[in-house]
């Protein structure tokens, strides 16, 4: 009963409000005797998560099992209707649709002094949120308008006007989509590999090379310019080292997402993601004052819309801002904070999952499980590392590669002896498989299969100070890709200087943080 689940997610994807005008909407539909649709919504909004047997018992004592596929169908057409109904005035697309509608009637009844009106109002919003396409479609309305009219000099050189604003906009939707595919391009090997250190590769480098990314200038509209810098934002976060770089061109993309305030509330996900990417540079450079500022903006700004953010948007504004304060918390060394935040985290987490996409769901659960390391809570990071590993390796391989060898430091400090050199064979195989086993790599692997048999804590300290040794001449290198995602190093540190793994990262980045504020 496949699409009785998907019915099921597009009940529980509904806000308060649409439910509410969903009950009053339907009010007026009645099948026979019995509002048949209405038990079948009550029986799904009431489910928790996803019961096909449940509903079928539930469904039997309804008394209309038997025409269950017929009842579904008409249940899910009337929930559309509703929502379409209910987010009439939503959004710009929408209006200029039913916009143009209106004008097709008026110019049909020869009402054409209302319909030119229309044209002119349709015309400046189009424009305003770049709606191209249908830009075009009111252009060739204007057209129409004119063509009915004497052609006089004044009326050919209009004419004229108009269709040289059509090459334009034409020219418009080309530009928007050439630097959309390039975005595109970029993120799909982002979302395949993440980061590595390494020079670019010959997919990016070609990209990268193409004569739109270059400049802004080659840019033409506000969609083309953030998709010119979130290319290059994501692909500095392939193999870029220059952390300054990277915070350039994300502060510039939140720049001018500052400028277009009203396009947040009409195209919420474009906002939501730039303030993750920006937050995140912030971040990677050390500029957590800049960092928490734009935190506290994001929070007021998804508040203030919280009613107005269609499902999609709040779950992106959810994860996006996990993401984020995962992020600072573990990289401004207030871990204990981000502990207390722990529990929102998760029941957010578990709500969404399915929606959420391992693109961001395995990062954010990567980095929890590194905060939770950094606190020596063992258990607690492995059940957040288990969660990162979940499904399809090849999704951020980067996450995954660390989070295998990440695994392997977790088992040994648990003392799961017994697992570690298993999981040392299946880590070497799946890194060597995905071109993923460097010099740091194989350095590690070597030590912990090693060192899994180990237990004299004297042979064990030999080995870790030799580990560190191994890893120090490795520092200039640039494959050192696993350093970081996690700070091995760090750790080898605390096993040989007898300071604990908390303390010494906390004092490492307190360091870091002067050196960047001088």
């Amino acid at each position: 009963m496949k699409s009785s689940d998907d019915l099921f997610r597009l009940v529980k994807s509904l806000t308060s409000a649409e439910k509410g005008y969903f009950k009053k909407y339907t009010a007026k539909h009645v099948i026979g005797e019995k509002n048949d649709y209405i038990i079948l919504f009550t029986i799904l909004d009431k489910m928790d998560e996803w019961d096909e047997g449940l509903l079928k018992r539930r469904l039997e004592k309804s008394g209309f099992s038997h025409r269950i596929s017929a009842v579904k169908n008409y249940l899910n057409k009337l929930i559309l209707e509703s929502l379409r109904a209910f987010h009439s005035e939503s959004t710009v697309e929408r209006e200029l649709l039913e916009m143009l509608a209106d004008i097709s009637f008026l110019w049909r009844r020869n009402l054409r002094s209302q319909a030119k009106k229309l044209i002119a109002r349709a015309r400046t919003l189009a424009y305003q949120y770049e709606e191209w396409e249908l830009a075009l479609k009111i252009l060739n309305w204007q057209l129409v308008g004119i063509e009915a009219t004497a052609l006089t000099a004044p009326v050919r050189q209009r004419l004229k006007e108009i269709t040289e604003e059509k090459v334009k906009v034409i020219n418009y939707i080309d530009n928007t989509e050439k630097y959309r595919d390039l975005n595109d391009a970029v993120a799909l090997l982002n979302s395949r590999d993440g980061m590595s250190g390494r020079e670019p590769s010959t997919e990016l480098a070609t990209i990268l090379a193409n004569p739109l990314l270059q400049s802004e200038e080659t840019a033409l509209t506000y969609s083309a310019k953030l998709s010119f810098y979130n290319a290059h934002v994501v692909a500095q976060n392939l193999y870029g080292n220059d952390v300054e770089a990277a915070l350039y061109y994300a502060r510039k993309r939140f720049e001018i997402l500052q400028t277009r305030q009203d396009f947040v509330a009409e195209k919420p996900m474009v906002y939501i993601r730039g303030m993750q990417q920006y937050v995140q540079r912030c971040i990677f450079a050390g500029s957590f004052g800049e960092a928490e500022k734009a935190l506290s903006e994001f929070e007021q700004t998804i508040h203030k819309l919280d009613n107005k953010l269609y499902e999609a948007a709040r779950i992106e504004a959810f994860i996006m801002g996990t993401s984020m304060e995962v992020l600072f918390y573990l990289n401004s060394g207030k871990l204990e904070q981000g502990v207390e935040r722990l529990g929102i985290w998760q029941k957010g987490i578990a709500r969404y999952k399915k929606e959420i996409g391992l693109q961001m769901y395995r990062p954010v659960c990567f980095n929890i499980c590194v905060m939770l390391v950094f606190l020596c809570k063992w258990e607690d990071a492995l059940v957040w590392l288990n969660r990162s590993l979940e499904e399809q390796p090849d999704i951020r391989r980067d996450i995954v590669s660390a989070a295998k060898l990440l695994a392997l430091v977790i088992h040994f400090e648990l003392g799961n002896a017994s697992l570690l050199e298993y999981t040392v064979r299946s880590t070497y195989r799946y890194l060597a498989k995905r071109e993923r086993l460097g010099k740091p790599e194989q350095i590690v692997l070597r030590f912990l299969k090693k060192v899994s048999g180990v237990i004299s804590k004297r042979e064990l300290l030999i080995h870790f100070n030799q580990l560190r040794k191994e890893l120090q001449t490795l520092s200039s290198a640039k494959d050192t890709t696993i350093m970081d995602l996690f700070d091995f190093p760090l750790w080898l540190e605390s096993k040989t200087s007898g300071k604990s793994l908390t303390e010494l990262f906390c004092a490492k980045l307190a360091a870091h943080s002067n050196s960047v504020s001088k």
